[in-house]
This record gives structure tokens, sequence and C-alpha cells, in this order.
């Protein structure tokens, strides 16, 4: 079952989101063996990113925490919160695939 890794943006910190953006990118890039999918999480009246949602294929918890302490965005220290737990996919395009 793969991992699901939900981060949120210290207030006040887009531009360090910015201006970390290519190194997050060039990061992503590197992985494409493991990820599912990725963004960042928008504000509501769309002025920018305000954390970020990962969905790792691996079933083993540490590879997530490696991921998500390896991310640029992490490491400039972007986030107030990081919540990694196991995420299961019941619906895709419309279409329930498991119960």
């Amino acid at each position: 079952m793969p991992y699901a890794i939900f981060s949120q943006d210290k207030p006040g910190s887009l531009q360090l989101r910015n201006d970390t953006r290519p190194q997050h990118r060039e990061f992503l890039a590197t992985q494409a063996d493991v990820l599912l999918a990725a963004g960042p999480l928008m504000a509501d009246d769309n002025s920018g990113g305000i954390g970020s949602l990962t969905v790792l294929d691996t079933e083993e918890r540490a590879v997530a925490v490696r991921f998500a302490e390896a991310d640029p965005y992490f490491q400039v220290g972007l986030f107030e919160s990081v919540t990694i737990c196991r995420w299961k996919q019941t619906i895709r395009d419309g279409e329930r695939i498991a119960t």
C-alpha cells in the first residue's frame, strides 16, 4: 500500500517556496521510480502554494521518511508540519477499484 506525505508550509513562507522550487523539481525528477503523484496544495484564492501532497509507491515507511527528509523544501525549513501515512486508493478516474 502506498504512502502519502502531507506537508503544510509555515505561514508567510511563499517566497521561500518560490525560491526553492527549482531544486524541489530537480529532486522530484530523480525520484520518478517511486512517485505516484505529487503537487502543491494551493491557497483558496490561488495566490500560491501552501503545502505539498506526495504519494509514493513503496511498502516501507522508512522510504517515505527518507524521501520527505531529502526534499529540498524540507531541508530549507519550509514546512510547519509533515504527516506520513499509508494511503489506499479506492477510486481511479471515477471508478471504484477497491473497497
